[in-house]
């Protein structure tokens, strides 16, 4: 019984345990050990124990018919299993699998509380660790844990369950190297990394305007150029009107990248079909990029871009240079323009029955006004594309990247987590009801 005190006043759980607390909880304690694969206790089990980790490693799960294993936490020496025993029903919400040899010391759920019912002292010690161990708990898996949790229909192919970084909420500052005005109140910001920065195309980081806040913006630069972060900002609110106005050698916040990505790898062997809508062609450019660079590994390439009016369109420079290129059809129309113009006028949506490409061997990437992307889908569909064949971006207001907010919520999925690029099979039930 003084070996199992010593075990239990040791234990980090219990640091600052008074040695009559120690003796009281040791009473109802024995030390048991577990085989890798053997299961500490099922879901729906009655709460008979709960274990403090000494050695090992235990995965906690959950499982749906029909899905993989979902591995929601994982515990290790020093750790505790679980708060179950604490409350009624007084039965386990998960399952707890020793992942190796592990070993524990379980303490009688029905005997300590009968102790903390003849001694309300240790009741309100034991509730105060095991209060601020599942708060810690639960804030761990809001960020690390979305990623494995969200339903697998909503991921792009090619992503994967990751962690969130140690430090995802500290913001780099970085210089603005350079600075291009795109039209009255849109602006290209270049920003100079400290290391080689790598994203993939799509991806988002968050800005930060030090004494304002910050705002996801899409990076809009080449993948391939390492030696700068580019984006691309339209003056809305605050802080992007105040990004927007910066000047060279400012200093700007940045965490990330962080989102999904355009499926450009995906899509080689296929005709590759481009859509923007005003500023989304920012964040299709790094796309546009990465096609054009093994344009020999497409098939036909088309570039369809829409904007207000003439003095609204993005990047002119290079849109000229891509319609010189014999190997792209470019197609650029406004909305409204003078006699000055003579290009189409017109939407977007009403360019896609006229270009060229095969259905059949085809993806889609859109990014724009949700409108315009709805009648883009609509109109590609009509052409005979899938549903599967058509990826978006969804720029909706995203306020910590990492799903710990919860302004992205989209449906099921969180837009910084599982976007903000979609495969549009995959969201078409939510994508066309108001509100969400």
């Amino acid at each position: 019984m003084e070996g199992l005190e010593r075990i239990v006043l040791g234990h980090p759980f219990f640091a600052g345990l008074g040695p009559e607390f120690g003796a009281a909880i040791s009473g109802c304690a024995r030390n048991l050990r577990f085989a890798a694969g053997e299961y500490l206790f099922r879901e729906d089990e009655p709460a008979n124990e709960f274990y403090l980790i000494r050695h090992g490693t235990v995965a906690l799960e959950l499982h749906a018919p029909g899905q993989p294993v979902i591995v929601i936490a994982t515990l290790r020496e020093g750790d505790i299993l679980d708060a179950a025993w604490l409350v009624p029903p007084y039965r386990w919400t998960f399952d707890a699998r020793a992942a190796e040899l592990v070993r524990v010391l379980g303490v009688n759920a029905r005997c300590l509380r009968d102790k903390c019912e003849a001694d309300h002292d240790l009741g309100y010690e034991l509730m105060k660790r095991f209060a601020g161990a599942m708060g810690e708990r639960l804030r761990a898996t809001r960020l690390t844990g979305p990623r494995c949790l969200r339903d697998a229909a909503f991921m792009t192919p090619g992503q994967e369950a990751r962690e969130v970084p140690a430090g995802w909420s500290v913001p780099q500052p970085l210089r603005v190297s350079r600075v291009r005005r795109e039209t009255a109140d849109v602006a290209t910001l270049d920003l100079a990394p400290v290391s080689p920065f790598a994203f993939a195309a799509g991806q988002f980081n968050m800005l930060y305007v030090f004494g304002l806040g910050e705002v996801a913006i899409s990076i809009s630069g080449d993948p391939a150029k390492k030696d700068r972060i580019v984006h691309t900002v339209r003056a809305l609110g605050a802080v992007s009107g105040a990004l927007a106005r910066l000047r060279r050698d400012a200093v700007v916040g940045v965490r990330g990248p962080y989102g999904s990505c355009w499926p450009v790898a995906e899509a080689e062997g296929s005709d590759v079909v481009l859509i923007a809508g005003g500023l989304g062609l920012a964040p299709l450019r790094p796309a546009i990029y990465g096609v054009l660079a093994r344009r020999q590994s497409y098939g036909r390439v088309v570039l369809l871009y829409g904007a207000r009016g003439p003095s609204d369109i993005l990047y002119r420079r290079e849109l000229e240079t891509w319609r010189r290129r014999l190997d792209v059809d470019i197609e650029v129309t406004v909305d409204h323009a003078g006699a000055d113009w003579h290009g189409n006028v017109g939407v977007v949506p009403g360019l896609i029955p006229r270009i060229p490409f095969d259905p059949h061997h085809a993806v889609a990437l859109i990014c724009g006004p949700e409108i315009m992307m709805r009648f883009t889908i609509a109109a590609l569909r009509d052409r005979g594309l899938a549903s599967e064949q058509i990826y978006l971006s969804m720029e909706r207001n995203m306020k910590c990247a990492v799903g710990l907010c919860g302004r992205c919520q989209f449906g099921p999925a969180f837009v910084c987590l599982d976007g903000p690029v979609f495969r549009f099979d995959r969201i078409a039930p939510v994508f066309g009801i108001r509100e969400i």
